[in-house]
């Protein structure tokens, strides 16, 4: 079988493609990092290729279909429970998707395969930022205000639900404050 210069296009393509996201993977030091995600990328483009050539006429897709599933097993295999939470859905997210990028790059979709780039590249960059905005803003956060001075806490500061003064301590209270 002779190696065509559209396959070895489709080859650096998928390296180029998986080396993009799995350079903001190992950039913010997250599991499946930057040569994993190239190989997978690079590993599912060669099967694509491989199933639409040996496939024939009959079944060009029956080696990709297997890929999924395998590549489903491999993302079964990197999300982790952690305590009560469930951990590293991310990872196997971005090898789902790399798999599939290197699907498209295999059959030849370079038009779909550069706009899912330019959004997993988005989402990979951008998103962690709004999600700490999120974060941020539904956090529920106490805060203790002490006041201490040298005379007795008057009776309508004490009152009304504030704390009343410790027997040891003269002009004392605390404001518990929740945002």
């Amino acid at each position: 079988m002779a190696v065509f210069p559209e396959d070895l296009i489709k080859l650096l393509f998928a390296v180029i493609a998986g080396g993009l996201i799995g350079a903001v993977r190992e950039f913010r030091h997250r599991a499946a990092g930057f040569r994993t995600i190239i190989l997978i990328c690079l590993g599912s483009t060669i099967f694509t290729i491989l199933s639409l050539k040996l496939g024939g006429e009959v079944s060009p897709v029956r080696i990709a279909a297997h890929m999924v599933t395998c590549v489903g097993f491999l993302c079964a295999g990197v999300i982790l429970e952690k305590g009560r939470r469930i951990v590293e859905l991310t990872a196997a997210s971005t090898i789902w998707l790399t798999a599939a990028l290197g699907m498209g790059i295999g059959g030849g979709y370079y038009s779909l395969i550069v706009a899912a780039l330019a959004a997993a590249m988005l989402i990979l960059w951008l998103f962690p930022r709004i999600e700490e905005w999120i974060y941020n803003v539904r956090e529920v956060r106490t805060y203790e205000v002490v006041l201490r001075t040298r005379s007795k806490v008057s009776p309508e500061i004490r009152g009304g639900g504030f704390a009343p003064e410790p027997p040891n301590f003269q002009g004392y209270f605390s404001l518990g404050c929740v945002t």
